[in-house]
């Protein structure tokens, strides 16, 4: 079964993020809970925009356009930026969010704009993809899509962990995780790592001290 990362930018007409058009920030959606007694979904945003005034215009805005679902509860600004953490009520029926539940996708992300609404989907095999292709095409205009594979291995919590080691160090640690090299017992050595990637046994040695070195900093800095 294949694992797909879909991008997706569209307009959707029937939702708020339409209203976005007329002013100068930006949306991105935190969590999104379903509420199925009220037909509502309970949702956390971040709001950048450099002017409150153009927040409470919105907020307003949105209110206003479908009073008996659209509503918010609480607006906090966020230090000293020009952001702001909104918690508020839509509507369930015919929103993104509803197809994202209903066809079961487990990991998504979504940022608004300029009136559009930009997704990052993950889904799991072509039934779940092209089922959710089709619903989105019955309520949205999709505007761009990118669909590519993804090597399952990329979406363990090591994988983004390493991110920031060099090329080779990277290739190393993540090669030594996936093999077994740190499971007990171990299910493979220096020797065959060292082969796998042509390179001595001693050099392959110092690329993973150095990127194991690393990853224990960065733990230890960002745990402090």
């Amino acid at each position: 079964m294949n694992i797909y990362d879909v991008k997706l930018k569209i307009r959707h007409d029937m939702c708020w993020s339409t209203i976005s058009n007329n002013y100068d920030l930006n949306v991105r959606i935190n969590s999104v809970l379903y509420y199925p007694f009220d037909s509502k979904l309970v949702a956390t945003a971040i709001i950048d925009t450099k002017n409150e005034k153009v927040l409470r215009e919105f907020i307003n805005d949105f209110e206003k356009s479908y009073p008996s679902k659209r509503n918010v509860k609480y607006v906090f600004k966020l230090n000293k930026y020009n952001l702001y953490y909104v918690y508020f009520e839509s509507e369930y029926d015919l929103s993104v969010s509803s197809i994202i539940y209903e066809t079961k996708i487990p990991y998504w992300r979504e940022k608004i704009n300029n009136g559009n609404e930009n997704w990052k989907i993950l889904a799991f095999g072509k039934q779940q993809l092209d089922l959710l292709l089709e619903r989105l095409k019955q309520i949205a205009k999709i505007k761009d899509v990118e669909i590519n594979t993804v090597d399952p291995f990329k979406l363990s919590p090591v994988s983004n962990s390493v991110e920031f080691l060099p090329k080779k160090e990277k290739e190393i640690v993540l090669k030594a995780y996936e093999m077994g090299y740190y499971e007990w017992p171990r299910r493979t050595n220096l020797d065959e790592l060292s082969r796998m990637f042509n390179i001595s046994k001693a050099a392959l040695l110092k690329n993973l001290r150095k990127g194991e070195e690393k990853i224990l900093k960065k733990i230890l800095s960002d745990n402090n």
